[in-house]
């Protein structure tokens, strides 16, 4: 870990030590005094102490409408070149896949402007046995292992699945895996990520993850007889992939056909079902990293795709929002629940006025956030990571 060269911890309110956390992560020199106070937002309540005492520990200065940070960020890459020079900022990422995704562009793009050396291994080149552990040095002292791209565990043979995870396993015995194995094992499955939640008490649609067509078509046409329409999505896959709707009103015969076929082209032989939330127009994507929330996008369909659809790598265009209390509150719990440290959370409210928990992704996309909101996501998460786990 990098030493934090303020006394976050000796402040009395958690509150307070979660904003002057978000705020040390930040990698700007300015924040325009309405963003400051949407931040502060999160964190303090109105029983709270003020963010003056934050502000004040951090050696933040007034500047028209602005607060200036330029004085927390010179320190913050004094103690980050004093932790390089003692090998202690290391950074190793381990490639689950052959090309280079966003995120992954992004981290390298920010350690190479902090200064912060990092090494590139493939988990395909990794090897496990009585030995111990080829293709990974476990001796170099690394800060963080960083799982990047791990994509392909979910859709590979279960053989080829217990290798990687038992190789994820071996590096986490030995060193700090981000995202953590189980965690991430959980956030992949939908019907695992569903189980936890409903073990928590956290409202989700209804759903069914069947491998019978019967089972399945029995639930849609309960549901259409509730007047909902039905979604469909594959039990292992995100960014929208593979997700249809079955709408009010289609024939019984047509809805074994569609089940039928995508039990097989994208379901690999088991069906996720699930009440489709009537809304407003948009939900929510929060990106939640250990008890802070680095932002909030209301994401919104674009015109030419599927107005129901949000994600962004499916053409959704995102705006920067607000939690209230409430959905705060469930989206921590979603967090927690699925024992995530990173994370991104979905939030949809239905017009009834009651929200809902769509998906919790352990290694979210963050491009959103950074094109439409404005938000360093790669360095913030990198800060985190070396400043405070």
């Amino acid at each position: 870990m990098v030493n934090v060269p303020y006394p976050i911890e000796t402040l009395g309110d958690a509150g307070q030590r979660a904003l002057a956390s978000h705020l040390f992560c930040l990698d700007v020199d300015e924040v325009p005094e309405p963003e400051l106070g949407a931040i502060s937002r999160q964190y303090l309540t109105d029983e709270s102490p003020g963010k003056g005492v934050v502000l004040d520990l951090l050696g933040a200065t007034k500047r028209g409408d602005a607060w200036s940070f330029e004085r927390k960020n010179a320190a913050k890459r004094v103690s980050l070149q004093d932790a390089r020079r003692a090998g202690r900022a290391k950074i190793a990422f381990i490639n689950g896949r052959e090309d280079e995704g966003h995120a992954l562009k992004r981290y390298k793009e920010e350690l190479a402007r902090k200064g912060v050396e990092w090494d590139e291994y493939w988990l395909d080149q990794v090897s496990l046995g009585t030995s111990g552990l080829a293709g990974f040095p476990l001796d170099r002292g690394y800060a963080w292992v960083i799982l990047a791209n791990p994509e392909p565990l979910e859709a590979d043979s279960a053989p080829a699945f217990l290798l990687k995870s038992s190789i994820v396993e071996a590096i986490e015995a030995r060193c700090p895996v981000f995202p953590a194995r189980l965690a991430d094992a959980t956030a992949r499955s939908k019907l695992a990520t569903l189980l936890a939640l409903s073990k928590a008490g956290v409202p989700t649609p209804e759903t069914i993850v069947t491998a019978s067509i019967t089972d399945a078509a029995r639930f849609v046409q309960l549901l259409h007889a509730r007047g909902k329409d039905v979604v469909i999505k594959p039990i292992a896959k995100g960014g929208g992939w593979g997700v249809g709707k079955i709408p009010r009103g289609t024939s019984e015969g047509r809805i074994i056909d569609i089940l039928g076929k995508y039990k097989w082209w994208y379901g690999d032989g088991v069906l996720l079902l699930q009440e489709f939330i009537e809304n407003k127009g948009y939900d929510k994507r929060v990106l939640v990293l250990g008890d802070l929330v680095i932002g909030t996008e209301r994401r919104f369909a674009s015109l030419g795709a599927e107005s129901w659809i949000y994600n962004i790598s499916r053409g959704a265009t995102g705006a920067r929002d607000e939690l209230d209390k409430a959905e705060l509150h469930l989206v921590m719990a979603a967090a927690s629940a699925t024992g995530q440290l990173f994370c991104g959370v979905d939030l949809i409210r239905g017009i009834d006025g009651r929200d809902y928990i769509l998906e919790v992704n352990s290694t979210p996309g963050f491009k959103g956030f950074e094109h439409f909101l404005n938000i360093n996501v790669a360095s913030f998460v990198l800060d985190y990571l070396l400043f405070f786990r």
